[in-house]
């Protein structure tokens, strides 16, 4: 699965992607017409297909995505990411004063109310403390949560995904 081919016409996953519950394991190409931003700030580099969906893209290949997205005039995105913020009270480090709060502040602004913030960490306590031997102290995301979730769903797929997107600007034919 760390296998991409990053072509003019669209990126194909030839071995497969990282995630059944995708339909990209399936499908093994997304055309470049169906991606709608390129996040060079996530571990490891993503993009956003269909404006639903976010998609992993192994770190050797950053380069490469960064030139595809700029020939295909796809915005390289510095969109606040959501499940960073989420995750990182389980960094394996203590947080400055004043960080939590604003990362609460934030994570309001991109959509998610405080109280769901504890309903989230609540749902996603389990997976990411039995995982904290990883010793990880400067980021984890969305990968880490769904490449670590015991039993990955769809349905735990796509909330993941839906909450993820939660900031996203939507384009106006959709």
């Amino acid at each position: 699965m760390e296998k991409v081919i990053i072509e003019k016409s669209g990126i194909t996953f030839p071995e497969g992607y990282y995630f059944k519950q995708s339909p990209v394991n399936q499908q093994g190409k997304i055309p470049s017409s169906s991606i709608s931003e390129i996040n060079l700030h996530t571990f490891p580099p993503s993009l956003v297909r269909e404006e639903r969906e976010v998609i992993f893209i192994p770190s050797k290949y950053k380069n490469q995505l960064q030139e595809f997205g700029e020939s295909h005039q796809i915005p390289i995105s510095h969109r606040f990411d959501i499940w960073e913020a989420l995750c990182r009270p389980y960094l394996d480090c203590e947080m400055f004063p004043g960080e939590e709060e604003q990362l609460l502040k934030n994570l309001e602004e991109a959509g998610i109310p405080e109280q769901e913030i504890r309903q989230i960490r609540s749902k996603i306590n389990k997976t990411m403390s039995k995982n904290m031997y990883a010793w990880e102290w400067t980021y984890l995301g969305l990968f880490d949560f769904l490449n670590w979730k015991d039993r990955l769903d769809s349905e735990k797929y796509w909330w993941s995904m839906h909450i993820a997107l939660r900031n996203i600007q939507t384009s106006p034919s959709k």
